[in-house]
């Protein structure tokens, strides 16, 4: 059991090795581009970016909210000057009425009396009235509605021209982006190999003594001996052409491996908001928290590095928490390039892991629902804070995982440790948690490793937990305590080891 779980432990070493060394091999490439500049440069950079390109989006919402309010203005008033109209058509038909009757009574005088034309003529001096009344109360309307669509004729070009500014700043942010990813590709090493070639020069002077012993052969062997250090440093150069960091995968995977399947990571400039079904991303540096809004989403062969400025909040570089399902990231790392205290990795419901490594964040999972699959992945490297103001100034909770409600939960053939809560946590704080599988993986650390409660919130035992073959660390704050759950949650665990071999047992807490 113990050489299968070692063997286990490797492969998926070995997978994210084959994933995670793939930008080092692509680190030639880039340096050989040309970008020069420092991460700390181009992290300040990126930020600058980012900060205009944020005004300019400020800029174009609201010149697009002061268009659509010029549109709105313009259909009123449109509607306005309609009304307007069509009462003076009104008005000007009844003007006509009238003063057909005031001829006609006028010259029915003698027969109806000059009462009747008196009448008719009172009404069409009504009518004459109301008709100049609404002759200028339909060219005010008129104005105003050209006033209107001068307005929203002005709004356009603002909009254009804030969008035309915001191209701009897209362009300058995703220009910094590119030279971050190259930046932080860049072997550090690669300052020392360029540096080797210079003691070639030492043996380059090392002929001129044979000019000096002509006249005795004896010395001669021992100039002819001194080219032979010259063909030492001709070897030198070699390493120079090969960096370190490409030489880092050989303790796990060939490194003709990766360079042959894998591409190159360049920085990802596409909406950080994902509303398109299906949409596939691949072979990208994404800086920034990636939210899911459709289905079916793909990401593959990515790195995840985070915000580059400190964040004030819980932050976690993937969200998947309104309801999508489908979501699949895959032979993909989380390395945040900022440690806080408010780093989280992934944080919803219907999605899966795998092959993905995550490190240096507080919490590398959190799960608020059903259809969750993390598998072969790797999670350590867990922040600590003794102090940590995410839990009111008392030390970090750490957890690999967190399952705050969910059916259908998988874990398996995966290595999580070094968190100093727990591994796996449940905690049932939003909803009932069922159907969860632990099985064939690595686990260490933790007060207990696996620490499953039931809350406070009334939803009972859990049902449906299987803990079976995994085989456990021992480096527990409580010995020898793997698992630990309330004795009204049954749990089904066998082929459960520690990797020194002492007994197995569930903890009732």
């Amino acid at each position: 059991m113990n050489s299968f779980s070692q063997l286990r432990r490797r492969g998926a070493a070995a997978l994210l090795a084959a994933v995670l060394a793939v930008p080092m091999v692509a680190v030639t490439t880039a340096s050989a581009a040309g970008t020069t500049m420092s991460v700390a440069a181009a992290t300040s950079a990126v930020k600058n970016a980012t900060d205009a390109d944020q005004r300019a989006a400020a800029s174009v919402k609201r010149a697009e909210k002061s268009k659509k309010s010029a549109a709105a203005k313009v259909t009123a008033k449109r509607k306005a000057a309609k009304k307007a109209a069509a009462k003076r058509a009104t008005a000007a038909k009844n003007y006509t009425i009238a003063k057909k009757k005031y001829v006609a009574a006028k010259k029915n005088a003698s027969r109806r009396g000059v009462g009747g034309a008196s009448i008719s003529r009172a009404k069409l001096t009504k009518t004459s009235k109301a008709l100049k009344s609404a002759t200028a109360e339909s060219r005010r309307a008129e104005k105003a509605r050209s006033k209107a669509l001068s307005e929203y004729t002005r709004a356009k070009t603002r909009v254009a021209d804030a969008l035309a500014a915001k191209t701009k700043t897209a362009k300058a942010l995703t220009k910094a982006k590119n030279d971050l990813a190259a930046a932080m590709r860049r072997p550090k090493p690669t300052s020392t190999p360029t540096a080797a070639p210079k003691p070639t020069s030492t043996p380059t002077a090392a002929p001129k003594p044979t000019s000096t012993p002509t006249a005795a052969p004896e010395p001669t062997p021992t100039p002819t001996a001194a080219p032979k250090p010259t063909s030492t440093p001709t070897a030198a150069p070699k390493p120079t052409s090969t960096p370190a960091p490409t030489a880092a995968p050989k303790p796990t995977t060939p490194p003709s491996t990766p360079t042959a399947v894998v591409p190159t990571r360049t920085a990802y400039t596409g909406p950080m908001t994902i509303w398109t079904a299906g949409t596939v991303i691949e072979n990208k540096v994404i800086t920034g928290e990636l939210k899911i809004r459709a289905n079916n989403v793909t990401i593959r062969n990515s790195l995840f590095v985070g915000t580059t400025t400190a964040p004030t909040r819980n932050y976690f570089m993937l969200w998947n928490t309104e309801g999508n399902t489908g979501l699949k990231v895959v032979d993909s790392e989380m390395r945040p390039t900022i440690a806080s205290s408010w780093m989280n990795g992934v944080i919803g419901a219907g999605f899966t892991l795998e092959r993905v490594k995550i490190t240096n964040v507080i919490d590398q999972v959190t799960i608020k629902g059903d259809d969750v699959t993390i598998k072969d992945s790797v999670f350590e490297g867990n922040l600590y804070y003794k102090n940590d103001p995410n839990h009111g100034g008392q030390e970090s909770h750490a957890d690999n995982v967190q399952i705050q409600s969910g059916k259908r939960i998988s874990i398996t053939g995966s290595t999580m440790r070094s968190a100093n809560n727990a591994t796996v946590q449940v905690t049932q704080a939003l909803g009932a948690v069922a159907d969860l599988n632990i099985s064939r993986n690595f686990l260490d650390h933790g007060g207990c490793t696996i620490n499953i409660t039931e809350g406070s919130k009334g939803y009972g035992p859990l049902a449906g937990v299987k803990i079976t073959d995994n085989e456990f660390g021992t480096n527990q704050r409580i010995a020898s305590c793997a698992v630990i759950r309330p004795k009204t949650t049954v749990i089904t665990a066998t082929g459960n080891t520690f990797t020194d071999g002492r007994a197995f047992a569930i903890k009732n807490g």
